[in-house]
């Protein structure tokens, strides 16, 4: 395996292995930061002599890799690789289009990369949240990859192209507002084509902490396929002795419907 292609825990395993000298992994991380920094601009270059005074000694730089704290790094760093993944995958979405000579004048997978790549890292992280309604939990190593899920291509990059509206610019998320002037978020949420996506999906969506305060601002989900007219009575239908006591994420959660990307185009 290639020093560049590997991840920072892989790196530092086969530092403490003794299978890598310390000072070719320390080189592959720097050589990693050069060829990425004019493209992403995170200004991780700062032991360059001529980048003000704030420089990374090498020491730094071994200490992390080795530390047993190397895989609960801050959110920013999650955050960084799930934005460079996610213009990733719209720039794939683009490039196999079968549509982009017809649909590229009104498509808005443009703005919308320009919209995000504006984004401070919280405004980020409250974007990918409500995105993914149904991924619960804090955002760490394990986590993170389920921010970059298949709905990435569709519904989301579809429903950039095929929306015919613009989305709406002050919003935390990619929404847009219906025929009822309902605000909708555009999200990735895809069901798996079987008999309990409705009832999981409704679940998610109601016991993740993340999105309680975020949710307030939308009456609507846009899927690729699930159409659920409210979460919360789809909830209390999945059980026949359903005790409102006994479902605390109910009452933090404001009930919102679930509608696919065809029924939502329909609908405006």
């Amino acid at each position: 395996m290639e020093l560049e292609t590997m991840t920072a825990l892989e790196l530092a395993a086969k530092i403490k292995q003794r299978q890598i000298h310390v000072v070719d992994g320390v080189k592959a991380v720097f050589d990693q930061i050069e060829s990425k920094e004019e493209t992403v601009h995170a200004y991780l270059d700062l032991y360059k002599k001529e980048v003000l005074d704030r420089r990374i000694s090498l020491t730094t730089i071994f200490e992390w890799l080795m530390s047993d704290k190397i895989d609960s790094s801050d959110s920013w760093y999650y955050l960084h690789y799930i934005k460079e993944g996610l213009f990733a995958e719209l720039d794939r979405y683009c490039k196999a289009c079968r549509e982009r000579n017809l649909k590229c004048s009104i498509c808005n997978v443009t703005e919308c990369k320009n919209k995000l790549g504006g984004l401070d890292f919280e405004d980020f992280k409250q974007f990918i949240h409500i995105t993914n309604p149904t991924v619960i939990g804090i955002l760490n190593i394990k986590s993170y990859p389920k921010y970059l899920p298949s709905g990435i291509t569709s519904p989301f990059a579809k429903g950039l192209r095929d929306i015919p509206k613009d989305f709406e610019r002050n919003s935390n998320a990619i929404s847009y507002k219906d025929s009822d002037n309902y605000q909708c978020a555009l999200t990735t949420i895809t069901g798996d084509d079987s008999d309990d996506d409705i009832a999981l999906i409704s679940s998610g969506i109601l016991m993740n902490s993340n999105i309680y305060n975020l949710l307030m601002d939308y009456d609507c989900l846009i899927s690729k396929n699930i159409n659920i007219p409210s979460i919360m009575d789809e909830e209390i239908l999945q059980g026949n002795s359903f005790d409102p006591r006994e479902a605390e994420h109910i009452a933090h959660c404001k009930d919102v419907k679930v509608v696919s990307l065809d029924e939502f185009i329909k609908s405006l």
